[in-house]
This record gives C-alpha cells, structure tokens and sequence, in this order.
C-alpha cells in the first residue's frame, strides 16, 4: 500500500511560478488510483477535508462516496505526489495525460468528472444538483473572518468588459425578493453618495438603443391620480420630491398624497406652490436642458388661458 507523500515546504508556498504538483488518490484496498488531480499548498487534503461537507449539502460525486466509504470502513486514503515542484502549465498537462493513460469510469478506475485541465470550471451540475446545492446552502451566514477574507481577495479587482456583459446577461430577468430589497434598502440607509459617485451618476449617458426601449416601455401608460402598485402609494413634498412608500404609512405634514391630478398638473397646496418657487428661485437651466424642453414641447398646445385676464396660468399651481 503506498503511503501518503508531505511535499517540500518550497512546493506549499501559494504565487510561486513551480509551486504545482500532480497528485493520485489511491484505494487502500487494492492500491490503485481512483482520482488524478494537481494544485498546490494543501489543495490535495480537502477531498477528505469536505467530503462530510458536501455530502450533507447534496454536491457528492462518486469520488466523495468513494472516500466516504473507505473513512467509514476505517480506512485511511493514501495521496501519492506523481509530480512535484512543476508549473501550473505541466501539471495541466501531466494530469491530462494521466487521465487520458488510465481512463474514467466506466472505462477505467479513475472517478474523474472531467478529462483534466480545468476542473470543475468545464463541468455544469444537472438542475436538480443545483437545486440540492441551493437548499443545502440557503441560511447559512459567513462569519466575519470569511466576509473580511471575500472583502481582502476581493478589492481593487476589476471586471473585464466581457466579464460584465456575462453578469449583465445572467442576472436579466432576475427579480429581487421583498425580503432581499429590505435588506438593501436597509444597507442603504443614511449613507451618503460619494462626490465621484454622483459626478458618476450625472454623467451618464442612455444609448439610443436604451432610450427607444424605455420610450417603448412607456407607450400608452397614464399615471392614475393616486397611482398604486402592490401596496404602494406616491406622496410629494410639492417642491422636487416624490416618495413611493407602503400603503397605511401616515402622510408627514406638508406633504401630499399622489403624483398627478385629473388633468395633469401636479396636485399642490398652495403652502407647496409657495415653498416650490422659493425653492426654484434664482435658478437657470442649462442650454442643453433648455434645448431638451423645447424639444419635447414642439406641436404640443400651449398651457391654458385664464379667464379673466387672459394670461397664461403656470401647470404647477
């Protein structure tokens, strides 16, 4: 039976360029190999490290029944070096050929999932894997030295462009629970966007493929007086702000329900009438903005006459 191999304190040392290995798990029964994998520090370990693990959660694969098996018959698993101290790019390559040498099962011993090279990257779980997977993790938390750990590995990284075009696809479609928008609403709270955050913000630009889609979107919809949608009302402060909360929320003082009235002015008081033009006082727009209004207003019917003087009444009052 051969014995376990401890590699050399220079072929643990994670980032070297010859810090790889190519390792074989063996039976200790019979003393040949049902696994082939490579990696370096103590990547060959975890197998029996996590294997109780991933059985409880569902992700087992016949090497984890394997190894499961020959623990609880009291059986140690032997871990042979077949390579050491190799770069990253020889052991690709001899862990393909060994697993190519001796076969997979059904067509050899090794209990590979893939023909090596890129391990689980090049292997897709069936549906109801994932879904075990998913049940398996659902509730459970990361203490904080993981959290800080992900926070560490992860900063400064940046997507590449195709990276985030993949994100972007992915999660299309994707809704966010009540639960997972309170969460962040929450998170959200009381901190204040960055200056460049906001500089970020304004200078954004839709494409015109994006404003066609949105101008679509929006063909034929009339916001209602007091417009509601799954429990939700509009209040505005009648000067810029308009806030969409829970319904059976009590309406703070100066504010007022809606967004809209019947014929489509903004349904003001006359204390928000008189706080909106001291609010709106001294301000200029800009010529692009100018440009945009004037834009939009071309053809339209101009605002309504006053009766009795003949003036033109302003929409906000």
């Amino acid at each position: 039976m051969a014995e376990p191999i401890v590699v050399p304190t220079s072929a643990r040392v994670d980032g070297q360029p010859h810090a790889h290995y190519v390792y074989a798990l063996m039976r200790p029964d019979t003393g040949t190999p049902f696994y082939i994998g490579k990696g370096n520090s103590m990547r060959r370990f975890q197998h029996i490290w996590n294997v109780r693990a991933r059985i409880k959660r569902g992700m087992a694969t016949k090497k984890d029944e394997a190894i499961a098996f020959f623990l609880d018959a009291g059986f140690e698993i032997p871990i042979v070096l077949v390579r050491e101290n190799i770069t990253n790019h020889e052991a690709v390559a001899t862990e393909i050929a060994l697993i190519d040498a001796l076969g997979r099962w059904p067509d050899g011993p090794l209990l590979n999932k893939t023909g090596g090279g890129g391990g689980l990257r090049l292997f897709k779980h069936a549906v109801s894997t994932r879904v075990k997977i998913g049940n398996g993790n659902r509730g459970q938390k990361r203490s904080p030295d993981q959290v800080a750990r992900i926070i560490a590995s992860q900063t400064g990284k940046k997507l590449s462009k195709e990276h985030k075009i993949k994100v972007g696809i992915s999660g299309r479609g994707r809704k966010r629970t009540p639960q997972q928008c309170a969460n962040i609403a929450a998170a959200l709270a009381g901190k204040p966007k960055s200056p460049e955050h906001v500089a970020k913000i304004r200078a954004y630009k839709h494409t015109e493929e994006s404003k066609q889609k949105m101008k679509a979107a929006k063909v034929g919809w009339q916001a209602h007086p007091n417009f509601t949608t799954k429990g939700y009302f509009h209040i505005h402060d009648g000067i810029s702000t308009t806030k969409f909360v829970p319904a059976g929320t009590p309406i703070p003082e100066g504010w007022v329900r809606g967004r809209y009235n019947g014929d489509g002015r903004l349904n003001l008081s006359p204390e928000a009438v008189a706080r909106r033009s001291v609010a709106q006082r001294g301000k200029k727009r800009s010529i692009e903005t100018r440009q945009r209004i004037s834009a939009a207003l071309k053809g339209k019917p101009k605002g309504r006459r006053s009766a009795s003087n003949g003036k033109q009444t302003s929409l906000f009052e």
